[in-house]
């Protein structure tokens, strides 16, 4: 806290020759200048000497910054501000949160993002998913954005969320009173929004995810700007990154990211590092390089398949593993390899499995366990490769005519126990039959307790006499 000298007060301060930087992950506050003649204070100061410094300022919380106050200015000496831009070029700021939450002694202009007239260089400065937040209650101007520069020296500006306790949201060449007058002033914004998020408390500014308002109006509302993990260094997601520093998910969600391989079961590849379990809704979507695979046995509540990219589908592979689904299938895009795979429908409610969904509309397994009266509904072509069988809740399969159980050179699918459950509509039975020379073979139901001529020849009571045309041998 400056209370006494004529100078100004960052937190973080880059000045003179000073190119090729990364300013992330710091929790910046306390910043303060109390002195009556000015000066200023700020969270981060950008004035650097080249055009062209390269610098990145991400991840960032930024609170508690306030100077005395003057209305007579708007330079970075004059009054508080969050993240001041007075010089240079090449910076970049994305997924900052920054707050101006303590009063200033007097009126003034303060900001929680300041663009100066002393920025002059076209194309200097990228802002993008950022939370901008002013919730100062004295008197006068309580900006979250301000800029004295012309709006050439902003290459892009878009995906920010500003907010305000009173006054005008900001200010370029004039007031701006809304989001439509930002829109206006500034240019871009098309995608911004003016919510007020709710923080887990006063003094910690990570996104509170059990929050209604939140998942309603500020959940996955930003855009991908090359900045793959947030300020707890949690993975961002890939199509639709949360604005400010903090990734946050809505309680019992799980979208996957694939950032470091294709392992269910590292957290690493989920989106705030939260690896599903049966209560949670899964949304795998295409486009990473690393697309999700079970070996083991994995529940999830929902499952939500989607291709934002139409070029890159996701894929989900069941390598020997099981997927345990115990809601709805909602599937747009992208195909389950489950070839080698089993997939149990557990709902507590009719389920249905899409048509499309299985890559080749291949399974190797189906285990109904569905406990409902509708139990588990068939949507398209399915070939199960292995079995299909029930668990003790399982109780209806509907087929919809569209099963196939398999036949191939090593195994042939089979139909488990039905005692006490049922199967509604056709399923065609297939039957491998090898290349033997000068060979024949009988295909026949198996039967037992039956004779040939009980099970076959249909009870025939003399010979060539056919008492069930169309059946029988």
């Amino acid at each position: 806290i400056i209370t006494g000298d004529n100078v100004m007060v960052s937190g973080i301060s880059v000045t003179g020759e000073i190119a090729g930087l990364t300013i992330s992950g710091n929790r910046i506050s306390d910043i303060k200048n109390t002195n009556t003649l000015g000066s200023g204070s700020n969270g981060i100061y950008l004035a650097s000497a080249s055009t062209a410094a390269a610098v990145s300022v991400n991840n960032n919380f930024i609170s508690d910054v306030a100077s005395y106050g003057n209305t007579g200015g708007r330079a970075a000496t004059d009054n508080g501000y969050g993240i001041v831009v007075d010089n240079g070029g090449g910076y970049d700021i994305y997924h900052n949160t920054v707050v101006l939450n303590s009063n200033q002694q007097v009126a003034g202009n303060p900001a929680a993002m300041n663009i100066t007239a002393l920025v002059t260089s076209p194309a200097a400065i990228n802002i993008k998913d950022n939370i901008f937040g002013n919730i100062q209650t004295q008197p006068g101007n309580h900006y979250t954005i301000q800029s004295t520069a012309a709006n050439t020296v902003i290459a892009s500006i878009d995906y920010n969320d500003y907010y305000t306790a009173s006054g005008s949201l900001g200010y370029n060449s004039s007031d701006r009173a809304t989001l439509a007058d930002i829109q206006t002033g500034f240019s871009e914004n098309l995608n911004s929004i003016n919510v007020t998020p709710v923080y887990i408390s006063a003094a910690d500014f990570h996104i509170d995810p059990a929050n209604v308002s939140n998942g309603v109006n500020l959940g996955d509302r930003g855009t991908v700007a090359g900045i793959v993990t947030d300020i707890d260094n949690t993975s961002r997601s890939g199509f639709s990154p949360d604005m400010g520093a903090d990734e946050w998910l809505r309680p019992n969600y799980g979208s996957w990211v694939g950032r470091v391989s294709i392992d269910w079961l590292v957290p690493e590849n989920w989106e705030t590092n939260v690896v599903p379990d049966g209560n949670t809704d899964v949304t795998i979507k295409g486009g990473f390089v690393h697309m999700p695979t079970i070996v083991t046995t994995q529940a999830v509540r929902d499952l939500n398949m989607s291709s934002p990219d139409l070029a890159n589908k996701p894929i989900l592979t069941l390598s020997n593993g099981t997927i345990q689904i115990n809601g709805v299938i909602n599937h747009t895009g992208g195909n389950i390899d489950g070839i080698l795979g089993t997939v149990e429908m557990n709902g507590t409610m009719a389920q249905l499995i899409p048509a499309g969904l299985f890559q080749g509309n291949g399974l190797n397994n189906l285990v109904v366990g569905n406990n409902t009266a509708a139990g588990v509904t068939l949507g398209g072509t399915l070939d199960i490769y292995r079995a299909v069988t029930f668990s003790p809740a399982g109780l209806k399969l509907t087929t919809g005519d569209f099963l196939t159980l398999k036949s191939t050179a090593t195994e042939t699918a089979w139909l488990g126990n039905m005692t006490g459950k049922s199967i509604e509509g056709s399923a065609t039975v297939e039957r491998y039959i090898p290349d033997h020379f000068k060979a024949w073979q009988l295909l026949a139901v198996p039967t037992t307790g039956q004779t040939i001529k009980q099970a076959w020849q249909e009870g025939s009571a003399s010979p060539n006499s056919n008492p069930k045309p169309g059946y029988g041998t």
